[in-house]
Formats: C-alpha cells, sequence, structure tokens
C-alpha cells in the first residue's frame, strides 16, 4: 500500500511541476510577443518620424511651423484631428498626403509621398499613432545650398541621392 500512495505522491508532484514549467514557458512567451510588440511600434514610431523630419519638417517642423503644426511632435499631430489614432482616413494628415489636387496635396513644391511611405504612415496612424522616440541633438547646417531653402531637407536629397546611385551598375 505504501508503494501505491508513493506512486501517487510522485505522479502527482510530476504533474504538478511539468503544469508549473509549461506556465511559466507560457507567460515567458507572453512577455516575449508583448517585448516585440512594444519594439516593433518603437521602430514604426521612429521610421514615421524620420520620414516627417525628411519631407514635412522644412515648414511644419521645431524651427517653423506653418498653420501651427510640428509634425515632430505627436502633441501637435493630436492636436484638431491632424492625426485620430487608429482612423486613418479621418486624420487631416493623411487626407492632406493622399490628396490628388498638386496645389493642396503635400509636401508643397516637392514630389509627393511614394506609396511605399504613404504606406507607411497609414500603418503608424492605424496602429494607435505609438509615441515619436525622443530625439538627439541636431547638427547645425552650415552653408546650406539657397536652392534647397523652403524644398525639402537635405537627409531627403542625400538618400535620393544614395537611393539613385544604388540603381546603377558598379561599372
Amino acid at each position: 500500500m505504501s508503494h501505491l500512495f508513493a506512486f501517487r505522491r510522485t505522479f502527482v508532484l510530476t504533474v504538478l511541476v511539468s503544469l508549473a514549467s509549461v506556465g511559466s514557458l507560457g507567460a515567458r512567451a507572453i512577455a516575449s510577443e508583448s517585448t516585440d510588440r512594444e519594439a516593433e511600434k518603437s521602430k514604426l514610431a521612429a521610421d514615421v518620424k524620420e520620414l516627417l523630419r525628411s519631407r514635412c519638417s522644412q515648414c511644419h517642423g521645431n524651427d517653423q511651423q506653418i498653420a501651427d503644426l510640428n509634425v515632430l511632435s505627436l502633441e501637435s499631430l493630436l492636436a484638431d484631428d491632424q492625426v485620430v489614432p487608429g482612423d486613418a482616413s479621418n486624420s487631416r494628415l493623411y487626407e492632406i498626403l493622399i490628396e490628388d489636387d498638386e496645389d493642396t496635396r503635400m509636401p508643397k513644391g516637392a514630389p509627393p509621398l511614394s506609396e511605399k511611405e504613404l504606406a507607411l504612415v497609414r500603418h503608424w496612424i492605424e496602429a494607435e499613432a505609438p509615441e515619436f522616440p525622443a530625439d538627439i541633438e541636431q547638427p547645425v547646417e552650415e552653408d546650406r545650398d539657397d536652392s534647397l531653402t523652403g524644398l525639402v531637407g537635405v537627409d531627403y536629397v542625400l538618400k535620393q541621392i544614395l537611393a539613385h546611385q544604388r540603381t546603377l551598375s558598379a561599372e
């Protein structure tokens, strides 16, 4: 009888330990999944902020805020329904980026955002517009070419040059 009791006790303990380890693995998997989602949202927010910095901040940034809009500040974007988290179709920012009329579409006087860039902005808004990462101090631009004033940021121009260079053959 005592062997049967010892067997049952061992069996019950084994089952309990197994359940505890499965629960622990499940909790770790959930925590890991949550961390992955947060990292994905942070990357998305950083990518959108960089896009807005390179394409929109000349007129709507930290230095100049035409229409009282700073695209580098989530607080500014959330004001007046510029961005409605989770709803791109009711976000004024997205609407003005996809506008068909060249006179009203942003960025003014510059090429429109590509389909990929528009999809990025839409995805960010539909992901509840996660908070932008904090800025690092930007270097001062010296000897800026006057032909770029009011057009686009240097980042945008350099990225376009790099993209063009990558399409060329090595020869």
